[in-house]
């Protein structure tokens, strides 16, 4: 799949994100519309953008410090907690992507672009995933450092596990990408999606 190169690099869980992706990186939980909604209780993921007409929901999970594997936290945790920031996120973009069809001067602008050529609509980031969010166009993607020591077949399982867990609450698709770490990720370069 060709990407096109726009990069933003983040810290966050002691991972060093260069993402390469067609649309501008926003680091959600920091967002000020987010910032709106923690009142509310509402938990959030750590990065959204675009990648074709996919909106990304990205999480990052640092297991480094973790070992041996049983000290992992329990996968059917973790994937209500996944779930409850997946909910919390996706209430948040949905009243966000809402505000901005519905108030003007976005709902004049939103009228123009879904008139235009992608090329228009792609100068808009909250346009885009207005689009992919009521298009139910959305990903899951959870990034997990596991300890460098640990086997590739136990990484297999324990993503599997969260998988099946995950595939429970929602049909949103998750991916996960598993990366080494011991307590400190080396920078990691996001080339994605399927």
């Amino acid at each position: 799949m060709k990407t096109r190169f726009i990069h933003s690099v983040f810290r966050e869980s002691s991972f060093e994100l260069s993402f390469r992706t067609v649309d501008k990186v926003i680091r959600y939980d920091e967002h000020p519309f987010y910032r709106q909604f923690t009142s509310a209780g509402l938990k959030a993921i750590d990065f959204l953008f675009m990648e074709k007409d996919q909106l990304v929901f990205v999480e990052l999970k640092n297991y480094g410090q973790y070992a041996p594997k049983e000290e992992y936290p329990d996968v059917a945790e973790l994937s209500k907690t996944l779930q409850a920031k997946y909910d919390g996120s996706y209430k948040g973009v949905q009243a966000i992507c809402s505000y901005f069809r519905q108030r003007q001067p976005g709902k004049t602008i939103f009228k123009i672009l879904d008139r235009l050529p992608l090329f228009f609509q792609q100068k808009h980031p909250w346009y885009l995933k207005s689009k992919a969010f009521f298009d139910q166009k959305i990903l899951f993607l959870l990034i997990i450092g596991f300890p460098k020591s640990e086997s590739t077949e136990n990484k297999a399982a324990y993503c599997s596990k969260l998988k099946e867990a995950w595939a429970k609450h929602t049909d949103t698709p998750l991916e996960i990408i598993v990366e080494d770490s011991e307590e400190d990720f080396d920078a990691l370069d996001l080339k994605i999606l399927i």
